[in-house]
This record gives structure tokens, sequence and C-alpha cells, in this order.
């Protein structure tokens, strides 16, 4: 998608739409899931940017590029022919420079704009992403569905239980999809009024809680992911972990390396078999 991405830009809404659109597809097949996340939770965990951003930092690094580049680079002549034109006030086809311009008006980067001297993209780069870090944060106190998102998701990098060894990519895609409040859970089906929300094994309501530490049909296969906690986990957590159900169910769905994560991803894969063995 940024091949060509230097130079060309995507100006229209709707050019902008068909670009988040594609990637939020890709982002889904990586993932293999045919539910609808929010896009802020999908990005947030792949670790990417959205790509309209991804495709201005690659426009002004390009930028800057080019205007330190040698004076006799027939890039640079062409370059300098368009800009002159545009001090001038004269249109031109190729409207690169008003493009750029806009593009560092956009990002609150005004004193840039015709300004060789101060344009660097690592400044750009920062101003973009810390932009969208907020505008991420915000998202996520205005979806229902990132009610438990929002808790263990600290900030905007790819988190490494994406990455947890020996325990399968079922395991990873159903830890993302109980974070992302899509995993089809009585608690997700309630909220989308598609159901009644109460548990298939014992009638009582089937929230995130209950279904990670407290519904009976799973206790055997819990009990080994707590023996596993306590092993590796000092005295003092493990005993909070026990006493605190909030404080464990958002360490285990959170981000702790294989401290939480890899014991909770292999009692994901044995429980979510009995929950569906019917």
């Amino acid at each position: 998608l940024d091949h060509a991405a230097a130079v060309w830009f995507n100006e229209s809404k709707k050019a902008n739409e068909k670009l988040s659109s594609m990637q939020y597809n890709m982002g889904k097949a990586v993932l293999k899931i045919r539910s609808m996340p929010s896009k802020a939770a999908l990005l947030g965990d792949l670790g990417w940017l959205p790509i309209c951003d991804h495709l201005n930092i690659k426009r002004i690094s390009y930028y800057e590029h080019l205007l330190n580049m040698s004076e006799t680079r027939l890039t640079k002549v062409v370059y300098n022919e368009l800009a002159t034109l545009h001090r001038n006030g004269k249109k031109t086809a190729f409207k690169y420079v008003d493009n750029i311009n806009s593009l560092l008006i956009d990002k609150g980067l005004d004193f840039m704009v015709d300004n060789n001297a101060l344009v660097s993209a690592k400044h750009v780069k920062k101003a973009i992403t810390h932009q969208y870090a907020m505008e991420f944060n915000n998202t996520l106190y205005e979806k229902t569905s990132l009610l438990h998102y929002r808790v263990v998701k600290e900030n905007t990098f790819q988190p490494s239980y994406l990455k947890c060894q020996n325990v399968g990519f079922k395991a990873i895609q159903l830890k993302f999809k109980l974070r992302a409040g899509v995993s089809g859970i009585g608690e997700d089906l309630y909220r989308q009024h598609r159901g009644t929300g109460m548990c298939s094994f014992c009638g009582e309501f089937e929230s995130l809680k209950h279904v990670l530490l407290q519904c009976h049909a799973y206790q055997y296969e819990r009990q080994k992911m707590i023996s596993n906690i306590k092993d590796n986990c000092d005295e003092a957590t493990f005993s909070l972990f026990l006493e605190d159900s909030m404080f464990a169910m958002y360490n285990v769905l959170g981000d702790h390396d294989n401290l939480f994560n890899k014991p909770f991803l292999m009692y994901l894969l044995e429980m979510w078999k009995i929950r569906n063995s019917d």
C-alpha cells in the first residue's frame, strides 16, 4: 500500500476510507477472525499505526531527503521548479508542494512550511505518533465493547502475548478476542442484543470474570493455571492474585511476558474446548 507513497497523496476522504478499510481487513486476516472488533483494539494489539499516518511519515521522510539532496540531481531540479512556481502563486499539475504543506499544517507543524532548514522527519514522526496515541486513548473510552481492553492496554505498541512461544495460534487469537470484547461469550452477546448472556453450564450471567475465574465447568483447568502462575510468581503478588478477582482477571488479560501469559494461554485452549464441547 505504501508503494510510491513518498510522492503520491490520497487527497480525498473516500481514498482515505478505502485505505483504512484495507488495513482493517488485513489485520483481521492476520488474526484470522470473522468478528468485527474495534479498529482501535485491532491496530493497538498488532502495534500498527493507522495506514494514513504511516504513509504521512514516509512522505515527510522522503521530503527531508529531497531537501538535502544535491542541487544537481534531476529530482531536485524538478522540486526546485515546483517550489518556485508555488511561491509565485502559480498552479501546477503536480501538487506536491501543496500536499506537503497541507500535511504539515494538519499536524500542527506550520512553522516547517516553506522553511527547509526546520523540516525534521523525526520531529514529524513524533508529532504524528503522539497525536495518534491521544486519539487512541480517547477511542477506548468511547466504546462499551472496550470496557476491559482500556484497563489492560497501556500503550499503542504490540503486546508480547502475540509472540508467546509454544502455546499455539488459537490461544493467542482467543486472548485477543476476549480483550477486545468479540469472543462471543454471554457478556458480548448481551451487549450486542443477541442473547440473554447466561452461562450454559451454570445459568449465571456469563461475564468475562465468570468465564475466566468463576464457572465450575473449568475448575480443574483453572487450578492448573493457578498452580503454574504460583510457580513463577512472588508470594505477595500471588496472594493478591488469589484475594482480588479483578486484579487476577486484568493480570491474565494483560501483558506481563510469561509470568501470566503462558499459563493463561494454555488455560484458554483447554477451557474453550470444554465451553464448545456441546
